[in-house]
């Protein structure tokens, strides 16, 4: 033992300098360090590994597979040496083979550590039927409750992720047994255990036996947390096993100890009610199954009990009594007034309405006094609105004018002689606010005029500016008290817009929002608005900085991404939009390895119940729509800004990202839309807001959009197979074994032709689908998601342009194959008639685009605003089209190479080289000629762009002449104008640096 001790220590000296080296980012000298080391010791594993960590690092993967590889041959049990493999592995994201070689250890040297690491690696691969049988092994090695726990969790999860049938019948019957086993055997030692029990029993529905298990010696030993505690735990089970009286009861006694728990009164109201459905009645005070119920509900307040109350006259003195409790503490003064039990009330009165039954209600005076007391009494906290938000609309609508100016009057801010009045403190600034916005919930102010919008839009400025003198000592991070009167001046203006379609307001509402962001800097109502309205403005330079100033975390980056996504890109700042993709990206990849690494630690310290929560997450972030449209559309940057780049040709360049034609980004069946459409404040009528039905559609906009790019992104990769082949001799060993590795990526059963035909179907079948769905041009309020980019993709035909460059090369591949003989004609004719409407098509494209930064609108020059992207969507294209060019060219050179040949061999009249090759360079040319006029229009742009003075523009309402405006207004037309060039400057320079290639062709 204590040579073994010996050699171990002498190794571990060995090998810490390559440690080292690794650890700070050494890589090339650690992968000298382990060459000097195996020279000396050529069995010494663990170098071979390190050495191989090395390489990963240096980006030289292929190598470093191969030697990981040797030695995984090789099974290996030492510690050292399997600890290296499986941080090599995890980098290179094969999982299954960290689960290859624990399997061989453990099967040489069963232990519990190398156990624990085979389960941990399942975990990671999410093999659930292997994780039971290890764990179940460890178990019989080393009998601790965990590793059987462990089982039994693995055994869960199976049934979560299997046939519900498979589930129900076999799998968490058996988790059920393994856990009574142990209950039998009085093994059970933590309340995590207990807990894993009921989440099964839950999962089965059997909730008799949960509660037994609650109420029983087991919880009331075990059962120690107060979230949730034990009588909340009885009482919803109660609920949940639709014993409404018993549930009524419980949720009433709770709500004695807690008057502010909303989810106690939402519990309360149902079961009461469910009560009033089946027609109830309480049993005799002394039967036996009054006696149990109150024993069940583990009451501690038998006097309460004995007054429980089981009819609507009841329950609502019930309510009215914890507002009593309430009132007394306002005039008390022993406390200030908790908003339960008054939306209780007002909860009371909404289902008596729903079910028509509101003359039934509690005698607390009409709908209309019930919100003008809570008003009253709440209207000075932000949250007052959101309160009210579900009742407003009960009360009848010739009443709700009335309503308001009740309200109204409590905040005593009216106008005096003419002169306004503002408000005196921050609580009534905030009632005032309060009632503003329910004035616009209610559409009075839909019912102004354009001029009476702006009126109020004004006047709310005014306030605005007033306001932001209760702000002066706050803190940078703090929010300003006065920000809301701006958000509804703004909205107003939106209004005028929709109403008037003048472009001045627009630029109105981004100088208010941008003197809004000067002020309140940590605002997310400001900066979400402030950075759509730039994009609608074509412009993105100020817009990264603004969704960085979000302070954006995690899960956010899908829920709240789409409002740069569609911009990032389409308004022709390409680098930006690279870092913006790749910053996303991060969260997805790394976001996934987290999860798991959180679930691994659920496993370790016995938090069960997370860890199907854990897995759910992972799922959404693995189906995430937001997810598969980035890395889309990082792809389709990538190719079209570094291919042909630096000596990566553009066949090169794709067939090294591996793509897989075959295969879609996502599984658009499992496709999950994480994104928050409510994440920008509105205070619209109900029929102004974002419905269910709106949501539905923007979905299947976003998802029809998404599913065009990837065919697209599919079609390219295809495309490289349909090409002569370069000779095995001419290309090096690494990229031979690139070519492997991406042969193997696409499958056995991979065939380019048939892949790139049925691609192309559905491209041109979706382009189709979209043209002819009203819904592809339903747009949404500007609170709502930004509709994608498929109108302006069909307006500009660049599908059409693309799908007849793919059936170009398709065309000239098989034309190519046939060596143009007779069979070959029809392919012939085809691909000349495709030549000429590509030409056509690309040309009226460049017609429709091809126009001046400025446009007249009536009486008054306005900034064209779509100009920008069509410019931006145009150039994409027509880089991807020199790309494929490219393409059909060498498949029509290798065909006249052949023709050559073959002319030479034969003595009589040589064959003429077939039409469809003069047809093609014809087309060349012309297309040259259209790309390079694009060129130009896009200098011209730019040209305009740094030439063009506001002063020529109408762009705001001459009634705003302050000081902070005038400067705001300048600010902006420098932002607009320097976002504006530096986009045109891209694209220029991207456009020049590929249109060098078609001469080659």
């Amino acid at each position: 033992m204590a040579s073994h001790n010996h050699e171990d220590a002498v190794t571990e000296r060995r090998l810490k300098p390559i440690y080292d080296n690794l650890d700070n980012g050494n890589y090339k000298v650690a992968m000298q360090s382990a060459d000097k080391l195996l020279k000396k010791h050529r069995d010494l594993h663990c170098a071979k590994v390190l050495k191989a960590l090395a390489l990963l690092r240096l980006y030289r993967v292929q190598e470093c597979e191969t030697l990981a590889m040797t030695v995984v041959a090789l099974k290996p049990t030492d510690e050292p040496t399997l600890q290296a493999l499986s941080i090599c592995f995890r980098e290179m994201n094969k999982v299954e083979l960290i689960v290859e070689i624990f399997s061989n250890a453990v099967k040489t040297q069963p232990s519990e550590e190398y156990y624990t690491h085979l389960f941990m690696a399942l975990v990671r691969l999410e093999d659930f039927k292997r994780q039971q049988q290890t764990a179940m092994s460890l178990y019989k090695l080393v009998p601790k409750n965990a590793f059987y726990f462990w089982g039994v969790i693995s055994a869960v999860m199976q049934a979560l992720n299997s046939d519900n049938s498979l589930g129900q019948k076999m799998l968490l019957p058996l988790a059920e047994r393994m856990v009574e086993k142990m209950i039998k055997e009085e093994k059970l030692e933590g309340e995590s255990e207990v807990n894993l029990y009921l989440m099964i029993l839950d999962l089965l529905g059997k909730h008799e036996k949960a509660l037994e298990v609650v109420g029983g010696t087991l919880g009331k030993s075990l059962l120690k947390s107060q979230i949730p505690s034990r009588d909340e735990r009885i009482a919803e089970l109660f609920f949940k096993m639709q014993k409404w009286d018993k549930a009524y009861q419980a949720f009433r006694e709770m709500l004695i100890k807690s008057p502010d728990n909303w989810l106690y009164y939402t519990r309360y109201l149902t079961s009461g009610f469910k009560l009033r459905e089946n027609g109830w009645k309480p049993p005799d005070t002394g039967s036996e199954e009054n006696a149990t119920s109150h024993e069940d509900c583990n009451n501690t307040n038998k006097e309460e009990s004995q007054t429980t109350d089981y009819d609507l006259p009841e329950m609502a003195a019930f309510i009215s009594e914890r507002i009593a409790n309430e009132e007394e503490k306002v005039r008390e003064k022993t406390g200030k007034a908790l908003r339960g039990p008054y939306l209780a009330q007002l909860e009371l009165l909404l289902r008596l309405s729903t079910q028509g039954k509101l003359e039934e209600g509690p005698q607390a005076g009409s709908i209309e006094d019930v919100l003008v007391r809570y008003f009253g009494l709440f209207a000075d906290k932000t949250c007052c609105f959101s309160d009210l938000t579900p009742y407003l609309y009960m009360v009848p609508e010739l009443e709700r004018r009335s309503c308001l100016q009740r309200m109204e009057e409590l905040v005593e801010l009216k106008v005096n002689d003419g002169a306004m009045v503002y408000a005196t403190s921050v609580k009534q600034l905030q009632r005032h606010l309060t009632s503003l916005k329910i004035s616009r919930f209610y559409g009075f102010h839909d019912a102004l005029s354009s001029e009476e919008k702006g009126n109020l839009a004004s006047e709310l400025i005014k306030r605005y500016k007033e306001g932001l003198s209760f702000g002066k000592g706050l803190l940078d991070t703090d929010l300003q008290y006065s920000d809301e009167y701006l958000l509804m001046a703004v909205h107003l203006l939106v209004d005028v817009w929709h109403d008037t379609e003048d472009e001045s307001v627009l630029w109105r509402c981004l100088i208010l929002l941008k003197i809004g962001h000067k002020h309140s800097q940590s605002s997310h109502h400001i900066k979400l608005l402030l950075m759509r309205f730039y994009c609608m403005a074509g412009v993105f330079t100020t817009v990264p900085s603004l969704y960085d100033g979000l302070d954006i975390k995690h899960m956010q980056q899908d829920t709240l991404g789409y409002n740069a996504l569609k911009y990032a890109k389409s308004l022709g700042q390409l680098s930006s939009a690279g870092q913006f993709y790749n910053s996303t990206l991060r969260f997805f990849i790394s976001g996934r390895r987290e999860v798991t690494e959180y679930m691994i630690a659920s496993y370790r310290f016995g938090t069960y119940e997370k860890i199907p929560e854990f897995l759910n997450f992972s799922t959404k972030i693995k189906h995430s729509l937001h997810f598969a449209h980035t890395a889309i559309e990082k792809k389709l940057l990538d190719i079209l800004k570094e291919s042909e780049k630096e000596g990566k040709s553009f066949t090169e360049f794709v067939r090294n990202m591996e793509i897989d034609p075959s295969q879609g980004t996502a599984e658009w069946d499992k496709v999950t839309d994480q994104r928050d459409l409510n994440i920008m404040v509105s205070w619209n009528p109900p029929h102004r807001q974002m419905s269910a039905d709106d949501k539905a559609v923007s979905l299947r906009q976003e998802t029809s959009w998404v599913k065009l790019r990837d065919y697209l992104l599919r079609l390219l990769a295809v495309s490289i197979d349909l090409q002569p082949q370069t000779s095995t001799h001419a290309l090096t060993e690494s990229q031979n074994n690139r070519e492997k590795n991406v042969v193997d990526n696409k499958g056995d059963n991979y065939n380019a032709k048939e892949s790139g035909k049925s691609l192309l179907q559905n491209f041109e079948d979706l382009l189709q689908a979209c043209s002819k769905d009203q819904e592809t041009r339903q747009k949404f309020p500007i609170q709502g998601p930004p509709t994608p980019l498929t109108i302006e993709y069909l307006d500009g035909n660049l599908g059409t342009v693309m799908a007849l460059s793919f059936h170009l090369v398709q065309e000239s591949y098989k034309i190519n194959e046939a060596v143009a003989d007779e069979s070959s004609q029809s392919i012939q004719d085809s691909f000349c008639k495709h030549c000429e409407k590509l030409k056509n098509t690309l040309q009226e494209s460049l017609k429709r685009s091809r126009r001046g930064l400025v446009r007249d609108d009536g009486e008054k020059r306005v900034l064209d605003r779509e100009v920008l992207t069509e410019l931006t969507l145009l150039t994409e294209t027509s880089v991807y089209l020199v790309y494929l060019l490219g393409i059909a060219c060498r498949n029509l050179s290798g065909l006249k190479n052949k023709i050559s040949k073959r002319n030479k061999k034969k003595k009589n009249t040589p064959k003429p080289l077939p039409e469809c090759i003069g047809t093609f360079q014809s087309m060349v040319e012309d297309i040259g000629q259209i790309i390079a006029g694009l060129q130009t229009a896009i200098r011209e742009l730019e040209s305009n762009a740094k030439s063009l003075d506001k002063n020529q523009l109408t762009l705001t309402y001459s009634r705003d002449q302050s000081e902070e405006f005038a400067e705001g207004e300048s600010e902006l037309w420098a932002t607009v104008s320097e976002s504006y060039q530096e986009s045109l400057k891209e694209l220029s320079e991207l456009l020049q640096s590929k249109q060098e290639l078609l001469p080659n062709l």
